[in-house]
């Protein structure tokens, strides 16, 4: 499982859901890892890059695992 499923999983794979039943945040989950960050400002996005390569993209109201695309959502290309 890469850094991101993990991430997502701690949220339930709920791309609207910023808090564990444990009460960590979004940020709290991003933070638990080693990462890098690039932000998209036209499009609001901001991708956590994590060092296995895998990362996660927030946007202003959800978040995904990455697509195969920077930042992109896997779940827009299901």
């Amino acid at each position: 499982m890469t850094t991101a499923e993990v991430i997502a999983e701690k949220l339930g794979n709920d791309g609207t859901t910023w808090k564990t039943e444990n009460d960590e945040t979004f940020l709290d989950l991003i933070h638990g890892y080693p990462h890098s960050k690039e932000e998209d400002r036209a499009r609001e996005l901001t991708r956590y890059i994590f060092e296995d390569k895998s990362a996660v993209v927030e946007g202003v109201e959800a978040w995904d695992i990455e697509g195969s695309e920077p930042f992109s959502w896997a779940g827009a290309e299901a």
